[in-house]
């Protein structure tokens, strides 16, 4: 199957380790230059030897902190000529004052693309939201012993590479991995990408509503493809492999490259509708659609108990017991009221996160638009690259103070506390990681 990815949000794939810093690259009218050391040191050579035993001291005394961009306008030698002579590739970039910024993946001949690697692995998550219920992930935190991402390896072990297969004594391990039976190649097409400012969005909760609010001191600079731009790629389910899986094991989640990608269409768009319910994003009406009916009020709290957990009215203790139980509550109004699994429309009393240190208005413009298919990349998410929207509220909260106790100060109302933006600090305009999938 041949796919097309368009991407809808600025989109990063590369590893967290990654970082080029001020000696390796150059800011020169608006781009930013990724220089290769050796075609550097012929120029400052070819300049004189002391101007490359200058850089080379330069070096020694400041370190990672040496910046190349100063030094080499001070020598006199900026100029288009030089730059181009030096490059290895460029980026736009508006910004000037930073220390270090993260790449994009690139190939050996230093061309854009997204790994194969980075698509299955969106795809896994997928596969892996099919096939946990409520009640595994729930369990799977609830005994765990471990700390930081604990339960998420187990799940995946457990879940995706504990198959039977013919003429194999053992059953567990990557040989065992059922996305063995999955092929992605990398992805090429029309790619540009620039150098962004992240900005970390965390929000604070009190009476009147959730506040967007800065979550980091530190500004994060990443390259990032730009919306528009698109690749291409195959997409191919191994029959002889998944037949393999077939012979040993019932209820296999997927068949062909149709149904997988079926799988991954309802993942991403519950993420979608999870992250529209976050920001209060009411649901779009059809201009041909029936009239809207009178909207179904939400139980108040001693009523939804009474009626999910069949304790009546009035026998509750007025703190411990409503204190237990509100937290779930808060939950299932607010997801009522965001339309999150439904088609009913958020209050207007109740908008979810609001402007506050953080303008988050055109974020909720994005959410607003045409849904997106697909995520993936550094800052997608926790819910866009675990099970974690299986948890409750309870669960969630534990999973978030042990990846990081900042997170939250105990139960979660609806998830992470806190998103990677993408623009100025006090007013980002996009999430990150969107793109849209569709089959040529």
């Amino acid at each position: 199957m041949r796919l097309k990815l368009t991407v809808a949000a600025p989109l990063r794939v590369g590893g967290r380790e990654q970082r080029i810093n001020k000696l390796e690259y150059v800011l020169y009218r608006g781009k930013l230059h990724t220089v290769s050391p050796r075609k550097l040191a012929q120029l400052l050579l070819d300049n004189s030897e002391r101007t490359l035993g200058d850089w080379n001291t330069e070096v020694l005394r400041l370190g990672q902190k040496a910046d190349l961009t100063s030094f080499v306008r001070d020598k006199g030698l900026v100029d288009p000529e030089t730059i181009e002579q030096i490059s290895r590739y460029s980026a736009p970039c508006e910004h000037s004052n930073f220390n270090e910024f993260q790449p994009h993946a690139r190939d050996g001949f230093g061309k854009l693309f997204i790994p194969g690697s980075a698509i299955k692995g969106a795809i896994r998550s997928a596969v892996m939201y099919e096939l946990v219920d409520e009640d595994r992930a729930n369990r799977y935190v609830k005994t765990n012993r471990g700390g930081g991402r604990f339960y998420a390896g187990r799940l995946d072990k457990d879940i995706l590479q504990s198959y039977d297969l013919p003429n194999r004594d053992l059953k567990a391990g990557p040989h065992f991995d059922l996305l063995r039976a999955v092929k992605v190649a990398d992805a090429y097409g029309e790619l540009n990408s620039r150098v962004e400012k992240i900005t970390i969005q965390s929000y604070t909760e009190d009476g009147r509503g959730r506040t967007a609010s800065l979550g980091a001191n530190d500004k994060i600079f990443v390259e990032c493809l730009t919306p528009g731009s698109w690749v291409e790629f195959d997409l191919k389910v191994d029959e002889k492999i998944l037949t393999d899986f077939e012979s040993r094991n019932e209820g296999m989640p997927f068949e062909d490259e149709a149904s997988l990608l079926q799988l991954v269409r309802n993942f991403y768009g519950d993420v979608w509708s999870r992250e529209r319910g976050y920001y209060g994003v009411r649901q779009s009406r059809s201009v041909d659609s029936e009239p809207a009916k009178e909207p179904e009020k939400f139980p108040e709290l001693e009523e939804w108990i009474e009626r999910e957990k069949g304790i009546p009215r009035g026998t509750l203790s007025k703190n411990v017991q409503k204190k237990f139980h509100r937290s779930q509550y808060n939950t299932a109004r607010r997801d009522f009221e965001a339309g999150v699994g439904g088609t009913q429309q958020p209050s207007m009393t109740n908008p979810g996160v609001r402007d506050g240190a953080l303008k988050v208005r055109k974020i909720k413009d994005f959410y607003g638009a045409t849904p997106a298919s697909f995520r993936l990349g550094w800052g997608s998410g926790l819910l866009s690259t675990t099970v974690d929207m299986r948890l409750d509220d309870d669960n969630m909260g534990t999973v978030l103070n042990l990846i990081n106790n900042n997170h939250n100060s105990g139960a979660p109302i609806d998830g992470p506390k806190s998103r990677k933006l993408v623009g100025p600090e006090n007013n980002p305009h996009s999430p990150m990681g969107w793109a849209r999938l569709e089959v040529l």
